[in-house]
Order: C-alpha cells, then structure tokens, then sequence
C-alpha cells in the first residue's frame, strides 16, 4: 500500500521525444484516488 510522503522507484514509459528511459524517483502526494480532480 503506498502511503503519503514516501518516495519509491519508478520507470516511467512511453518516452517522448529525446528524453532518456530511465528509473526516476516518485513521490507519493495524495493517497486517495477519488478525490483526484481534473
């Protein structure tokens, strides 16, 4: 389960243009996927 504040690995895809594919670090900031607004 991930938990606000943590940071975890990640290898983020599809690559866009010249960006170089790699692992990045990943933060989590919300926790609660319903009360994402777009």
């Amino acid at each position: 389960m991930f938990k606000k504040g943590e940071i975890y690995l990640a290898k983020l895809n599809p690559k866009k243009g010249n960006e170089v594919g790699k692992i990045r670090p990943i933060l989590i900031y919300q926790t609660n996927i319903n009360s994402f607004n777009r």
